[in-house]
């Protein structure tokens, strides 16, 4: 979703070892590749801004995008203000890169199962993500019920405590 809005989400650990053969087996897919970088935090705001770059595979195009998720009482709903940004924007505002955050490299693949569009991402970077899939679903509503596709065997729920940003915090 582009422009201001809630993002309502959940997010679930994929146990080790799960490939994308294992999903190529099952379903038609689109394939992303996506660098992603955190920006310093805007003081009075919660949350962390970022800027991102999604390369489509089959269409071997482009997009660039500035988020800011903010906090909210519940980890499921999170405020979020999300637009596309030009090539030049996106190259203004990197040199505002949080220091503390590593840029991030996955690549996602989005599909469709029991009518619910997921999204799976295997990180590549930094170099301790390597390894750690994630899949997510993004809903209409905090309640709504989710069915998690039996073919993806699932670790544990992690929605609300293991972000993103946590993951391109540089270790101290």
């Amino acid at each position: 979703m582009i422009g201001d809005d809630e993002e309502i989400e959940r997010r679930f650990l994929v146990t080790p070892g799960f490939t994308e053969k294992d999903l190529l087996r099952c379903l038609k897919l689109r394939h992303l590749s996506i660098s992603q970088q955190y920006l310093n935090k805007v003081p009075g705001k919660s949350g962390r801004p970022r800027i991102r770059i999604e390369h489509d595979g089959e269409t071997n195009t482009n997009s660039f995008l500035f988020t800011h998720k903010h906090r909210s009482a519940d980890p499921r709903v999170r405020p979020q203000n999300e637009y596309s940004i030009t090539e030049a924007r996106y190259e203004e505002l990197k040199v505002d890169a949080d220091p503390t955050r590593e840029s991030i490299f996955k690549r996602r693949i989005c599909f469709y199962w029991n009518g619910q569009l997921f999204e799976l991402d295997f990180f590549q970077s930094p170099q301790r993500t390597r390894g750690i899939v994630i899949l997510e679903i993004e809903l209409e509503r905090p309640d709504q019920p989710v069915e998690l596709p039996y073919f993806i065997p699932i670790a544990a729920e992690i929605t609300g405590c293991l972000s993103n940003s946590d993951l391109a915090k540089r270790p101290q």
